[in-house]
């Protein structure tokens, strides 16, 4: 096996330090910027938490409103169907008789069933308008 002299071999271990604090450098360097992926990272998966749980909250109110609409909605549905179902019923007793009471009656009822028939619809509409849209991200 050869020896290199005191010099060579002094230079070859200061290369090798030097190397060797060059690899520390590069190692610490990325572990600043692996730390900085796992803070974004953090910060990421709690937004996405936080985005969730806005959404989960959205649908939820979506859906209660939905749900209060078609509830109205299918109440005065039912009294124009019970009204409706009245003046078939006024209109067979015309039919069979005293046409002067019961036809008034009758036009009293059809004009019920056409009130309800608007208040459904302009009911509809407010509930819609005054419906908060659904924020933007």
């Amino acid at each position: 096996m050869r020896f290199l002299g005191r010099s060579r071999t002094r230079a070859c271990l200061d290369e090798l330090a030097d190397g060797m604090l060059s690899l520390r450098l590069t190692l610490a360097v990325m572990r600043a910027k692996l730390d900085q992926l796992l803070a974004g990272q953090t910060v990421l998966n709690q937004r996405e938490t936080t985005m969730a749980k806005t959404l989960d909250d959205l649908l939820a109110d979506v859906t209660a409103e939905t749900s209060v609409l078609e509830g109205v909605k299918m109440a005065v549905g039912h009294i124009i169907a019970q009204e409706t179902a009245l003046k078939a019923q006024l209109d067979a007793a015309i039919a069979a008789g005293d046409l002067g009471k019961i036809q008034q009656v009758a036009d009293a009822l059809e004009a019920n069933t056409t009130t309800l028939q608007q208040a459904q619809q302009t009911l509809g509409d407010a509930v819609a308008a005054n419906t908060p849209a659904a924020p933007t991200p």
